[in-house]
């Protein structure tokens, strides 16, 4: 246990001189989606943006002032965090660039660190990640009376901060960096050093801290001590922005059990720090994949939240092993262990069907734990049938394995690779037939802005892992006056045409959950925006996503018939849209079809690209006169295409009175069409 003390600091910095899926159309079809973590777009307000945020910690129950470094940041700003947030006003002095907010987060808020997005009258932000907790943060440089205490900063190229303390004989002392968890670039490596300059203990980043790091010690002798932080190389890129944190506080790396079955309550014991308290995990409302723990009530608790995984399936813990190892039931099933000791082999009897193909899969590096996992599948005598060693990107393991004939049972082992051990060895193993709750969604933006009274659209694509029914989309706890269509993702087809419309202004944060039943078992996901550094050791950020309710859009676009379209294979059908222009507002509006059909490619210049000849399209550009309020698109079927429901949405464009310039878009809700066999 570290225990408070008094600290006088002085800090300094010096500078050491050492040696050192785009849009694709096919005539008018929309086959791929826009990539990138960006917004949706449907009207010509600017959004707002956030590109640092200083300092880049709140207090629970404290008044913080931040400055929030960005563009666009002038119209109503306002700060949208997941945590309860008391009071927040603008305070003068900003401009479009950059603005003051006085900030207090509820004094029960949760420590750890979060995503936060500014809203405006015009949109919502990207995501940038913010710490909360009890520490108080200062700028650089300044002399600091108290602990525990952080300090932030920007650090890069050969720069070195730098900061002394009186501390006493066998004092405990932890010191933290927190610098690529906050976006920022900086590979730290953070130093001890007694009065003499010599140094007491050390640390640079570590996976388990995303890129970061933290060293824990006891003082040798009383006196002066400084502390040093530099970038590995000193040759640190921008952003350079770090909170170096030192003093006491509670923190933890990891949860045991690492696995938790969604609907039910476990008890989980913190491994890997100074947290002795045990914590409850409701997952009953959880949907499967890496979730965070929640930190015990009244935690003064500091750095990430250690992870858990939510499966769908039976989650147990290890037991007092036998020599012929622990009896599991059949797939699918999950046990968390621990390789308490160097060398030691955990081993699970599992129960299998000949000609079954079972995936078994280790989880321990990307959760925190120290093990490099080596899974081995062995027979009931001993002999080794499969091994799995490291997968892209980890270290952790995995095996697809086919069951042979006459084998009714496998012994599956688990081992570290360099036959370490020790308390904080954990892992999770799991082992489900092949494709069992491995549904993926995604979409290529993580903000969908829309006008008052228009609409966008999330594409959302599924990974369905051999999966092959219905998957059901919704987005639970909208804003008011928000509303997602398009909630069926039909068998056979893997994207979605998710269209959000909003009839009043609002913003807020947003999830779109995929769910699908397997037998009786209901497994659900939430659709992810793609990686970006803080969801490195947080996965679970990329499912935070915003929409904004802004302005009032000058048209509004709507099939004339809400009824499925039949297509005949080989043949085309007309189906009219209805454009309603605002008043005063006139110019073209050009329509665009988009459809959920996965367009197969071929090759043209060595490169794939999609093959119109197949695809489900407008047979030709639809521009719709200022004078008209309907048009109509002929749709096309190739005579091949499969006999699957499709749903389309027309994308309208309303244009400049030259037709060269896109004035503001919005699109239809979905409609269902289905390919049927032409008349003879």
């Amino acid at each position: 246990m570290i225990c408070p003390s008094r600290f006088a600091i002085a800090i300094s910095a010096v500078a050491l001189r050492r040696p050192r899926p785009g849009f694709v159309r096919v005539a008018n079809v929309l086959v791929a989606a826009i990539v990138g973590h960006a917004a949706l777009l449907s009207t010509a307000l600017a959004a707002p943006s956030i590109g640092n945020i200083s300092p880049p910690a709140l207090r629970p129950g404290a008044s913080v002032t931040l400055r929030i470094d960005g563009g666009d940041l002038a119209a109503n700003p306002r700060l949208l965090l997941p945590v309860p947030i008391a009071e927040q006003s603008v305070k003068p002095g900003g401009n479009g660039n950059f603005v003051l907010l006085d900030v207090k987060v509820d004094a029960a808020a949760a420590p750890g660190i979060f995503l936060a997005r500014i809203a405006t009258d015009s949109g919502v932000s990207n995501g940038f990640p913010l710490a909360i907790d009890a520490l108080p943060t200062v700028a650089v440089p300044t002399t600091l009376t108290q602990m525990p205490v952080a300090v932030a900063g920007e650090l890069t190229g050969g720069n070195v901060v730098r900061t002394t303390f009186n501390g006493e004989k066998d004092q405990p002392i932890l010191i933290e960096v927190e610098a690529q968890r906050l976006g920022g670039k900086l590979r730290p490596v953070v130093r001890l050093l007694d009065a003499r300059g010599v140094q007491v203990a050390w640390a640079q980043g570590e996976r388990r801290l995303g890129g970061d790091a933290r060293l824990a010690t006891r003082l040798p002798a009383a006196g002066t001590y400084t502390v040093e932080l530099q970038d590995l190389l000193f040759r640190g890129e921008a952003p350079g922005r770090f909170r170096l944190k030192v003093g006491s506080w509670k923190y933890a790396d990891l949860a045991m059990p690492l696995g938790i079955q969604a609907g039910t309550v476990a008890s989980i014991a913190f491994v890997g720090g100074n947290i002795d308290e045990p914590a409850l995990v409701d997952a009953r409302g959880f949907a499967s994949g890496m979730r965070p723990v929640a930190w015990p009530a009244g935690l003064a608790a500091s750095g990430l939240r250690p992870a858990v995984v939510v499966s769908s399936y039976p989650e147990l813990v290890e037991n007092e092993q036998s020599g012929s190892g622990q009896a599991l039931a059949a797939a699918p099933i999950g046990v968390s262990g621990c390789l308490s000791k160097a060398g030691e082999e955990d081993r699970y009897v599992v129960p299998v069907t000949p000609g079954q193909t079972v995936r078994i899969e280790l989880l321990a590096e990307q959760l925190g734990s120290p093990v490099d996992g080596v899974a081995i599948v062995r027979n009931a005598q001993g002999g080794e049938m499969a091994r799995g060693d490291d997968q892209r990107g980890t270290t952790d393991p995995a095996i697809d394995f086919q069951v042979p004939g006459g084998v009714n049972s496998i012994v599956v082992a688990v081992q570290d690779l360099l036959g370490r051990g020790g308390p904080s060895h954990v892992y999770r193993l799991s082992i489900a037939p092949a494709g069992y709750d491995r549904l993926n969604l995604a979409v290529a933006q993580d903000i969908a802005s829309v006008a008052v009274g228009g609409r966008t659209l999330w594409r959302v694509a599924a990974d369905r892992a051999g999966y092959d029914g219905p998957i059901r989309v919704t987005a639970p706890n909208l804003p008011a006056g928000v509303a997602v269509a398009g909630n069926e993702i039909p068998p056979g087809i893997d994207q979605g045409l998710a269209v959000v419309s909003g009839e009043q202004p609002a913003a807020g944060r947003v999830a779109l959950v995929g769910e699908i039943r397997v037998g009786d078992v209901a497994i659900k996901r939430p659709a992810q925006a793609p990686d970006f550094p803080a969801a490195q050791t947080q996965p679970w950020l990329r499912e935070e996503l915003a929409v904004a309710v802004t302005g009032k859009s000058p048209i509004a676009a709507d099939w004339a018939a809400a009824e499925a379209l039949a297509i005949p294979a080989g043949g085309k059908v007309a189906a009219a849209v209805k454009i309603a222009r605002g008043e005063g507002v006139a110019g073209p509006v050009r329509l665009t079809l988009l459809t959920t059909q996965t367009v197969p490619t071929k090759k043209a210049d060595n490169r794939d690209v999609p093959d119109e000849t197949k695809a489900l399209r407008a047979e030709a550009v639809v521009v719709v006169p200022p004078e008209a309020a309907e048009g109509s698109l002929s749709v096309l079927a190739p005579a091949d295409l499969a006999r699957l429901p499709y749903d389309l949405v027309v994308q309208a464009d309303l244009l400049s009175a030259d037709g060269k310039q896109v004035v503001a878009t919005t699109y239809t809700q979905p409609r269902r069409a289905a390919i049927v066999d032409a008349a003879p």
